[in-house]
């Protein structure tokens, strides 16, 4: 009897108290996991977001730039001065030491080398160009040797025949006159009174644009811009490719150097972006590295411009997320545990007790007591009746066993006197027969 008790006892407490602890740690780790993805999501929007963010400032200044310098040559290419002494310059050009030439020369030079001044850092020339392409002016004085008497310098020959038409932007490309430094020369056309007398050029060094695209702030240790063009094939590139138009965080020369296949598996975001496509997420950079980007078009210059930074540390916030919801999990779920094993020590193993003594009871074992009446709470309550039932349970059966005794003791002395009589009665009809 004891021994069922006790393994039943035994079997249940620790059933009971598997059970408590399952269920006390698994709806931790189910609020855990879910406070964990909508932590992520919160990240990786934040992320994206301020990518994107990175990327419309960009093609804000990128434009803002660009706009800048349209709007410096629709003003310049009205200059009096300019209309002036373009053709004298343009005539006198095989003979500069005539006085006609050095005057109008100096006339313009009063003028644009004082503006050429106001732009330094971002302009390196003004040149003027006459009707048949040749340069015959330049303000800067370091590049007139190089610029005089010779075609503007741009390599796909555009320059002057679309400058003739509007405003027109050549691609990116290194100038020689430069030292070879990346620039493009922006033209437009000169009239005077209607009558089409010669090109204005500005040429125009990349670098301070190419500082602030190429501007880090706010990309962590990989992130960085970069922007590309479509280009049709040429030399050893027969498809339809992308050509690297800056310098990139991860490879110094990359300008007009890299270029990347339709169909490759590496730049995607940016493949995307010239083709006229915007996007957010994950995707594959230059260099095969996951990333996390947004790209989109600048149809203003053709262009594609793509903000990213790898996906290892983008992460980073998540995986440190991770690792404390872990740790709190399993600290939380510690705690839990703990709370559970002592609320069944304390709570569960009394009632258990208790019912396992009920169970001994039932079966007429009343020495059993429970030692739970020096607690002050609701068990110690309970165990207290207990025990008083126990004892009043006691003192009942041995007032019954009391009573069972004296009155098997009367009617023991009953039957004697039973008996007695019967004797008495058998000597009594004996003396009357003998009589």
């Amino acid at each position: 009897m004891g021994g069922k008790t006790g393994f039943s006892g035994c079997f249940e407490e620790k059933c009971y108290l598997c059970l408590k602890l399952l269920i006390s740690v698994v709806p931790i780790g189910v609020v855990g996991y879910m406070n964990f993805s909508r932590a992520k999501s919160s990240i990786e929007h934040d992320q994206l977001l301020h990518l994107e963010f990175v990327t419309d400032v960009k093609v804000k200044r990128i434009n803002t730039f660009f706009k800048n310098v349209e709007d410096d040559i629709r003003i310049t290419q009205d200059y009096f001065n300019i209309i002036k002494n373009l053709p004298i310059v343009a005539k006198f050009s095989d003979d500069r030491s005539n006085p006609k030439y050095l005057k109008a020369k100096e006339e313009l030079d009063s003028q644009l080398k004082a503006w050429l001044r106001i732009k330094n850092g971002t302009m390196i020339d003004l040149m003027l160009v006459n009707l048949e392409g040749t340069v015959v002016y330049a303000a800067n004085e370091e590049h007139v040797a190089e610029d005089l008497d010779n075609s503007l310098p741009d390599p796909s020959n555009k320059a002057f025949e679309e400058g003739k038409k509007g405003v027109y932007f050549t691609n990116i490309f290194k100038n020689k006159v430069n030292d070879y430094n990346l620039g493009m020369l922006v033209t437009a056309p000169i009239y005077d009174n209607g009558n089409f007398i010669g090109v204005i050029a500005f040429a125009f060094d990349m670098g301070p644009i190419y500082d602030s695209i190429q501007d880090t702030t706010g990309l962590g240790e990989t992130g960085e811009t970069l922007i590309g063009k479509q280009m049709e094939p040429h030399g050893h590139f027969d498809h339809v490719h992308v050509v690297f138009l800056n310098t990139l965080r991860h490879d110094p020369d990359a300008a007009l150097k890299r270029m990347v296949e339709f169909g490759s598996d590496k730049a995607i975001p940016l493949q995307e972006a010239v083709q006229g496509k915007r996007g957010t997420g994950y995707s594959v950079d230059y260099r095969g590295e996951e990333i996390m980007a947004h790209w989109r078009y600048i149809p203003e210059r053709d262009w594609g411009i793509v903000a990213k930074i790898d996906k290892k540390e983008a992460f980073v916030p998540i995986n440190d997320l991770k690792k404390k919801t872990k740790a709190f999990m399993v600290f939380t779920g510690f705690i839990v545990v703990f709370i559970a094993y002592f609320a069944a020590k304390t709570i569960s193993n009394p009632i258990i007790k208790l019912s396992d003594q009920t169970i001994m009871i039932t079966k007429g074992d009343l020495n059993g007591e429970v030692l739970f009446e020096n607690r002050h709470d609701e068990i110690g309550i309970l165990a207290s009746n207990f025990n008083v039932m126990v004892k009043q349970l006691k003192k009942r059966i041995h007032e019954l066993e009391e009573f069972h005794k004296v009155t098997v003791n009367r009617e023991l002395k009953m039957i004697e006197l039973e008996k007695e009589i019967e004797l008495l009665k058998e000597k009594s009809d004996k003396v009357k027969e003998s009589g």
